[in-house]
């Protein structure tokens, strides 16, 4: 299988008239301007030259495409074509608001190629949406969803964790109304707090207190296990690092290794899972060769952790389950 390249096209902020309390895309994404159609095309060419034999999917990120005017949106759709028709690109995704997604914009945009809709739906519930300042609602994202399915594109969903008024049982079931929705991939961002937003006057005053490292990694992986448990498959989880991005950062869980952290944890808690279901004083784990860091964690913490909390042995096999001798405890990942 060929390996995948991503060709971003950032558009902070444009097309969408809201002012999200958590929301600084400028800092997010380290362009300061919406690009011209004329330098999306130099961008793309740009990037593709790197893409050796891998499968080019080009991105229209950072704004709510489908709010820009019809002629702007049309003009950047047709920056893409010739990567298209050439073959350099397999595939054109957007990002955009749920109540900015209706049947007549499906067929725009499937028009001019785009396969996949990725809506920034944050959350599944509306007392969360309200806090957040989102104005859209959870029924704007299940239409919306409905919309770009029945047109015959795929649905990517994004959502948020962490957010004013936000529970971890808000999030899990975020995640889980995602794989009911019929998403093909998601991504899983926790609150960042950015200087000059409205969530760092929250913060700064004391009304929003963002949750701790610890809980930021536990509650994204509780919600990564019900989406991959669901056959979602999660593209990212924290924001994408960027040379500014650590320094635009006012409070809030931001590491630029997010994604490796939950992951691990998601690892861990399986192994934990094992541990309360097998018992014993020794327990031999079979995993993959990929997935022997995530397993074991940072500084082998994972298998430190379950040893110390249960007073068990792990040992990690990679590769197949061999013959194993009766009596043997045992897990395959």
């Amino acid at each position: 299988m060929k390996a995948h390249m991503n060709v971003p096209i950032f558009i902070p902020h444009l097309g969408c008239p809201h002012n999200c309390a958590f929301c600084s895309q400028k800092s997010v994404t380290n362009v300061q301007a919406a690009p011209s159609p004329e330098s999306v095309a130099f961008s793309i060419k740009k990037q593709l030259a790197t893409r050796g034999d891998r499968i080019a999917e080009i991105a229209f990120f950072g704004g709510s495409f489908t709010g820009i005017p019809k002629a702007k949106q049309a003009a950047y759709l047709e920056s893409v074509q010739p990567f298209l028709k050439s073959g350099e690109a397999e595939s054109l995704r957007i990002s955009t608001r749920p109540d900015y997604v209706d049947k007549e914009t499906v067929a725009f945009l499937k028009a001019y190629g785009v396969k996949t809709v990725e809506l920034g739906a944050q959350s599944m519930c509306d007392r969360v949406l309200r806090a957040a300042n989102r104005g859209h609602t959870a029924a704007d994202t299940v239409a919306a969803c409905a919309h770009i399915l029945s047109g015959g594109l795929r649905l990517g969903l994004q959502m948020m964790t962490g957010l004013p008024a936000s529970t971890p049982a808000d999030e899990m079931e975020t995640a889980r109304q995602f794989v009911a929705l019929g998403a093909s991939d998601a991504r899983i961002y926790p609150t960042v707090v950015f200087f000059d937003t409205d969530l760092y006057s929250q913060f700064l005053s004391g009304e929003y207190t963002p949750p701790s490292m610890e809980e930021t990694v536990e509650r994204a992986a509780a919600c990564l296990a019900v989406l991959e448990e669901g056959g979602v498959q999660v593209i990212r989880i924290g924001l994408q690092e960027t040379e500014t991005l650590g320094g635009c950062a006012a409070a809030g869980a931001y590491h630029p290794a997010m994604g490796e952290m939950v992951r691990a944890r998601l690892w861990r808690n399986r192994l934990e899972t094992a541990a309360n279901t097998l018992g014993g004083r020794e327990l031999t784990v079979f995993c993959p060769e990929r997935l022997t860091s995530l397993v074991l964690g940072h500084k082998r913490e994972n298998f430190l952790y379950i040893t110390e909390k249960y007073g068990i042995k792990l040992q990690l096999r990679r590769g197949e389950v061999p013959a194993l001798s009766d009596g043997e405890k045992w897990v395959a990942l």
